[in-house]
């Protein structure tokens, strides 16, 4: 870039664009050399936002990545990732903005990291699509559970990612991964203070980390109406009639 002299004691530089950190500043008058080591640095990359924020887990989705200082020149080294996973494909578009490509994934609130000249940032809120119950084979069982029932929906994992099912508030005895929109549970057993509620409609469906997706708690409302009216053939009646053990 252009540099002029001043006077005998300054001279003006115009900087190349670049992301780094402790640069040496070199000035050359007449042969004679002479450094400044580690005398300058450049703002810092910083992530401002990111389309789309959640995507499917089968991947493959281009993300935009936006912010500032993502550097001058498409030729320095740039990386991005979300979580710990890297992005398959990186474009540096300008100064503001790059995309890249991200793998298939399954966790929620991700960190966002983009790399640029070894200088790291991330910002937190990237997630994939959570799962999500439409159906279920069976919506009544025997309340001394072990009975098998098939749960259907979406992004239940495109791979086996150890997914737990529960009905109610109860972990399923088993749960078996079929396919991305469908999961086997053997069914729990239900009690409450001597008395078994069958037929409960709730079921939540987790991957290997939270959060789930149900319609949520409808178990811990039976209870507290049947705590209510003391236990009383009434708080059955709106989900499930109990009977007595």
């Amino acid at each position: 870039m252009a540099t002029a002299w001043l006077s005998d004691s300054t001279t003006l530089c115009k900087i190349p664009a670049n992301t780094e950190s402790g640069v040496t500043m070199t000035i050359t008058n007449i042969g004679v050399l002479k450094q400044l080591p580690n005398s300058f640095t450049y703002d810092t990359p910083r992530i401002t936002d990111y389309l789309p924020n959640n995507i499917p887990m089968e991947g493959g989705s281009r993300v935009v990545i936006n912010g500032f200082n993502f550097g001058g020149s498409e030729y320095d080294f740039r990386a991005a990732q979300f979580g710990d996973t890297s992005c398959l494909d990186t474009i540096w578009y300008s100064d503001t903005s790059i995309s890249c490509v991200a793998q298939r994934g399954y966790a929620q609130d991700l960190n966002a990291v983009i790399t640029v000249a070894r200088v790291v940032n991330k910002k937190l809120g990237f997630s994939y699509n959570m799962p999500e119950i439409t159906a279920m084979e069976a919506s009544n069982g025997p309340a001394s559970g072990s009975s098998e029932i098939l749960i259907y929906g979406h992004h239940f994992g495109v791979f086996e990612v150890t997914p737990q099912a529960r009905i109610g508030g109860t972990l399923c005895v088993r749960t078996q991964w079929i396919a991305e929109s469908s999961i086997l549970c053997k069914t729990p057993s239900v009690t409450y203070d001597k008395w078994y509620f069958g037929g409960t409609k709730d079921a939540e469906v987790c991957r290997a980390l939270p959060p789930c997706r149900s319609s949520r708690d409808a178990v811990q409302r039976l209870l507290s109406r049947c705590e209510q009216s003391q236990g009383s053939l009434q708080c059955g009646q709106t989900s499930a009639a109990p009977h007595h053990a």
